[in-house]
């Protein structure tokens, strides 16, 4: 990702310099994840689908998938790079908020750099109104990332978390001095008949190293719920064959 003066040079990280993210074939071939499960992610953020990739311990990857991902972005959104806990949002217009594509380093009160208190919950009410959310946080479950969302001093209601369409769990480990990293889940947060928050699993691992299964189910609702249209697996056969070829 080239510099720009819309890109904050501090975005990465106090200390880190941000580098050209992997391209998704790289992470394909290193396990991460596999073609099937990347078309899907790659026609989802396309269509506008907020994501944001958790993980607990620092280093696991959640950055580098992040910057990968955002190659997924619609060449019409606006990418628009989130300037920590004090962040306003003036220069976002309203009427014009589906043009933007939020970028969040990182949700924590961790730094002054990252996301929190009422700039996070201002970023979760412009995506109520079109915007679409790229993050990570530290958290190994949906329970705990919810945990950080709706507490104090963020507050946010279980409707607002329902922006998050796609919710990315990595896992992260070392073996023979080599570190090892791969999508454990996708969720989706939704809000259910009875107005509360739940989860439905898109994929997942039964445990590390396990090939990836995709509920086709979940992710044709989340289809349905995007408005993507109805050939929608046609066109992950496609891409997917697209990824494998390299």
């Amino acid at each position: 990702m080239k510099r720009d003066l819309a890109f904050p040079p501090w975005w990465w990280g106090p200390f880190g310099e941000l580098s050209e993210p992997p391209p998704i074939t790289r992470l394909i071939a290193d396990g991460a994840l596999d073609a099937e499960l990347a078309a899907w992610l790659w026609l989802l953020i396309e269509a506008g689908a907020s994501a944001i990739v958790c993980a607990g311990p620092s280093g696991a990857g959640k950055s580098t998938l992040l910057t990968s991902l955002l190659a997924f972005l619609d060449a019409e959104r606006k990418p628009y790079f989130v300037r920590g806990r004090y962040e306003r949002f003036d220069a976002i217009d309203p009427p014009v908020t589906g043009a933007h594509a939020l970028l969040i380093n990182e949700i924590s009160a961790h730094l002054p750099i990252y996301l929190w208190g009422p700039g996070l919950a201002r970023a979760h009410a412009l995506a109520h109104q079109g915007a679409q959310l790229m993050a990570t946080a530290h958290a190994d479950t949906p329970g705990e990332l919810v945990y950080q969302l709706a507490g104090f001093p963020n507050d946010l209601a279980e409707g607002d978390l329902a922006c998050w369409h796609l919710v990315i769990f990595l896992d992260a480990w070392i073996a023979n001095r080599a570190v090892f990293r791969e999508i454990r889940a996708v969720e989706t947060f939704l809000i259910d008949a009875d107005g509360r928050l739940t989860t439905r699993t898109l994929a997942g691992r039964a445990q590390r190293r396990a090939p990836l299964r995709l509920d086709h189910s979940a992710m044709s609702l989340l289809v349905a719920r995007l408005g993507i249209g109805d050939r929608a697996a046609e066109d992950v056969i496609r891409r997917t064959a697209l990824l494998r070829a390299g």
